[in-house]
């Protein structure tokens, strides 16, 4: 089976100034993807974990420039990529190959040879819409721009020329959760959930989701027969446990209290995972009154319906946190932030001083970033915002930037799976 990965992405905020209308297309009035303006630069990246950001161009009004650098080289971040518009780091493809999703003069997702300097339009009209890399396809949803209609689920191989190939036939508002040959799709309009197989591009209804729905969160049980169906059903939580072979309803659970904090400004979210394969864990509000509640991980035998533990983790705050996988063993992180008075520091495992401080007030702009589980981070630093050092164990602290950086992203070792959830 090929190696699965994923990466979450995020819908542009685009502002008239740089995009225009015009850049989109008008219903019926499609103007052909314009690639003069997109500009690939050859970079030498090895094979290690990479960290890449953005910069505005300067003198050229709505043009950012994206760089790279490894995490564990010497060398300072190197342009590869100039785009006309907003743009995002979406994937690493393979050790030379990137995934841009450009919001700009081209509307789409862009595959980067960052080696030989070139680049292809693979997905026009779907920046926002990746689901995951596995093997050499990439998973993504159409353009539904103007309720066209075209979100259905694809995949086309980003190596070879070739037509992309519709994998199920609704159309989805998201594909949250993707294992091996199968994946979990909730339709437009969050009204049902549907499996789909990637191998046999076969997909069927599982669950219808009540009406009223938003906010829709799946996991999978650790045998991979049962999935638990989290949602907010009408502000109050929803809860359903699905066989997945025979697309049967095994106990469900309604009315649960998902109240946030007064000031939370978030839309409230049943967080649920396994236990292990007979209980699920959701995170639930106890208690009423501004003051009154608190969150609490909740956890409930699915053949009974009973509760067997509740554990309160923290204040009502101002959204949900996720419980645990089962049989979830974090590493301790290489680095960490840690507060004292006025400043932020960065700590590092085995270090008793900081290595790093930067003030609270941002500013200056200092700053610290630290990359999933902790084993990277950047500092712009408060004697120069515009110098971003890379602090990596093992190895003296490398300056990635001199010119300042906005936007960054950290991407995988080429040929490793790492997984992030959307």
């Amino acid at each position: 089976m090929a190696p699965l990965v994923t990466f979450p992405t995020r819908f542009a905020v685009v502002l008239g100034l740089c995009l225009p209308l015009c850049s989109q297309g008008l219903p019926g009035k499609k103007p052909a993807p314009d690639l003069t303006r997109q500009r690939a630069l050859p970079i030498e990246l090895g094979p290690g974990p990479l960290v890449c950001f953005e910069r505005n161009s300067p003198g050229t009004p709505h043009e950012v420039s994206i760089f790279a650098a490894n995490c564990d080289g010497d060398a300072a971040a190197k342009k590869f990529w100039i785009n006309a518009g907003n743009a995002d780091v979406v994937a690493r493809l393979d050790q030379s190959h990137i995934l841009i999703a450009s919001y700009g003069q081209v509307y789409g997702l862009i595959v980067v040879d960052t080696k030989t300097g070139s680049h292809q339009l693979f997905a026009e009209g779907s920046p926002h819409s990746f689901v995951a890399q596995r093997g050499d396809e990439v998973l993504f949803l159409g353009d539904d721009r103007w309720s066209k209609g075209d979100n259905h689920l694809y995949a086309r191989n980003w190596r070879t020329p070739g037509a992309r190939r519709k994998l199920a036939e609704p159309t989805f508002e998201s594909i949250p959760l993707i294992e091996g040959n199968l994946a979990i799709g909730v339709t437009a309009g969050e009204r049902e959930v549907w499996s789909i197989s990637l191998t046999r591009s076969k997909g069927r209804k599982i669950y219808d989701l009540p009406q009223g729905t938003s906010q829709t969160r799946l996991a999978l049980s650790p045998n991979g027969l049962r999935l638990a169906i989290g949602a907010n059903v009408n502000w109050r939580g929803h809860i359903a446990v699905v066989d997945l072979g025979a697309a049967k309803v095994l106990n469900q659970w309604n009315g649960l209290n998902i109240s946030l904090s007064p000031l939370s400004s978030f839309s409230p979210t049943v967080e649920c995972q396994w236990f292990d394969d007979e209980q699920i864990v959701s995170s639930e509000t106890i208690g009423k009154g501004r003051n009154g509640g608190h969150f609490a991980w909740v956890r409930r035998n699915v053949a009974t319906g009973k509760i067997t533990d509740e554990s309160a983790y923290g204040p009502m705050v101002l959204r949900h946190t996720p419980p645990p996988p089962a049989g979830h063993k974090p590493k301790a992180p290489l680095f960490s932030i840690a507060s004292e008075g006025e400043h932020f520091l960065l700590m590092q495992a085995g270090v008793k001083e900081p290595v790093q401080s930067v003030p609270k007030d941002y500013r200056h702009g200092a700053k610290i970033r630290l990359s999933p589980q902790g084993r990277f981070a950047v500092v712009h630093l408060e004697r120069d915002p515009n110098l971003c050092q890379l602090y990596r164990p093992g190895q003296p602290p490398l300056a990635v930037s001199d010119a300042g950086a906005l936007e960054w992203q950290w991407l995988p070792a080429s040929g490793t799976v790492e997984s992030q959830s959307k």
